[in-house]
């Protein structure tokens, strides 16, 4: 396991960071109960994770800020969803993209570039989050639909293993 490079921010850029996320993502206030605080950051270099009272809660990449892939079942974060069928799976935990044949059914909602999560159909649970490549009514399509950005398993997840209960977190 690689070294990481953790560090407190100031309250203030923990307070802008918090505010932002909970502007995307409303049900992460019942995560983040208190706004006047100093987050931790887990820098790994292309990604920087930020952590509330010792746990990730979100991922900063490319540009991206992103709940921790843990928590988005646990406080039901809405985020429009691609579902996608067991064959799909074993790849998209290994890093893979979506493709729209494996894709079973999607929120209307998603536009091109929104951040989306990956349900597996069997399980009907958050595998991965990505960026929409298409809108709703072409991504089941040939080709490439949703860019993986963070999935169960990644250099993320595995870094910060032992950071959050794992009786939070269901793995499939």
């Amino acid at each position: 396991m690689e070294k990481l490079r953790k560090y407190k921010i100031s309250t203030k850029e923990s307070k802008n960071i918090i505010d932002e996320a909970v502007s995307k993502y409303p049900q992460l206030s019942s995560a983040i109960t208190k706004r006047k605080t100093s987050l931790d950051v887990a820098d790994l270099g292309d990604a920087f994770v930020y952590l509330y009272n010792g746990f990730p809660i979100l991922v900063k990449k490319e540009n991206f800020l992103l709940p921790f892939i843990g928590i988005v079942d646990k406080y039901d974060i809405d985020i429009p969803r691609v579902v996608v069928d067991l064959g799909a799976v074993k790849f998209i935990l290994n890093g893979a993209d979506v493709m729209g044949p494996g894709i079973r059914d999607a929120d209307k909602r998603i536009k091109e570039g929104d951040i989306v999560k990956v349900v597996a159909e069997e399980y009907n649970r958050t595998i991965a989050l990505g960026v929409s490549l298409r809108n709703f009514d072409k991504i089941r399509e040939r080709g490439k639909s949703v860019r993986n950005i963070h999935y169960i398993g990644d250099r993320i997840w595995r870094s910060l293993k032992g950071t959050y209960h794992s009786d939070n977190v269901k793995s499939i």
